[in-house]
């Protein structure tokens, strides 16, 4: 059981460990906006707010070049469908995507089956 705690444990936390890598780039997202010269503190806000409001946007926004970054934060303020990603990137971003999702995915199924067969076992 001890070793199935363990294993359970490892999964949790490289589960997590996702979270926690957005998480802190979420951090960084007005510190990068602050290197763009033109952008307004307004606009700077409104970026902010808008790439950290899914880890998708926050992903891609941290694989664009530095000197491109301007030009992609004005998009995204002017609306999502104005947004150009290249083809590398949005399979970088699906791939990625797909991968975190199986792990979440695995994590509860064996999360899961091992609690369901500690109940059945009433804990033993």
């Amino acid at each position: 059981m001890g070793r199935e705690i363990k294993e359970s444990t490892i999964k949790l936390t490289e589960a997590m460990a996702y979270d926690v890598t957005v998480a802190a780039k979420r951090v960084r997202i007005n510190e990068e906006l602050l290197k763009l010269p033109t952008i307004s503190m307004f606009e700077r806000h409104k970026a902010t707010l808008q790439i950290a409001r899914d880890h998708e946007t926050t992903y891609v926004f941290f694989t664009i070049a530095d000197d491109e970054k301007e030009e992609w934060v004005k998009a995204l303020l002017r609306g999502k469908d104005q947004v150009k990603c290249t083809k590398t990137q949005l399979l970088e971003l699906h791939w990625f995507y797909v991968k975190e999702q199986q792990q979440i995915m695995l994590w509860r199924l064996e999360w899961s089956s091992w609690l369901f067969a500690k109940l059945l076992t009433n804990g033993e």
